[in-house]
């Protein structure tokens, strides 16, 4: 079966929960994805962005988001029970939203230097996050490399 089969396999499956899938992410390219609800009134927020060296890989491998999810929902929540994803977007589907993953950005990730396609893309993820949550939006998703006492220093020394 090649990726583009198991690929709408497992976003045919996704689709019975109600969560759809770009076409882009059944893709091998890499870029910044992220995961929306659409809720009952027509309102779209976003919950989360990532991003990926292979859309494909992130989004339907057996580290995949969805693949991820479709067990966590097969399995009645046991698991990858502790993945914050996945509890928010079956919470979300409870209350009849329906959730759209989506590329925000396909990244150019060739180059002469890992380290320099590393950081366009880590760039790229940056900009995205910041931009939804400048509008109250993401604002569960923490940066990578937070280490377990600073949210306590910043709010000691810098919450408003």
């Amino acid at each position: 079966m090649t990726i583009e089969e198991l690929a709408n396999k497992k976003a045919m499956k996704a689709e019975k929960y109600n969560v759809f899938i770009d076409e882009e992410l059944k893709t091998e390219q890499a870029g910044i994805y992220g995961y929306f609800y659409r809720d009952p009134r027509g309102n779209e927020h976003c919950i989360y962005v990532g991003k990926a060296t292979s859309f494909y890989d992130r989004t339907f491998s057996k580290n995949g988001h969805i693949h991820k999810f479709l067990r966590f929902m097969e399995t009645n929540r046991e698991m990858y029970s502790d993945e914050f994803l996945n509890d928010s977007m079956a919470t979300l589907i409870e209350n009849n939203c329906s959730i759209i993953v989506r590329c925000l950005e396909i990244v150019y990730y060739f180059d002469a230097f890992f380290t320099r396609a590393a950081h366009r893309l880590a760039f790229a993820e940056l900009y995205w996050i910041t931009k939804y949550q400048n509008i109250e939006e993401c604002l569960d998703q923490m940066p990578e490399g937070v280490g377990p006492n600073e949210e306590e220093y910043w709010r000691n020394h810098y919450a408003l």
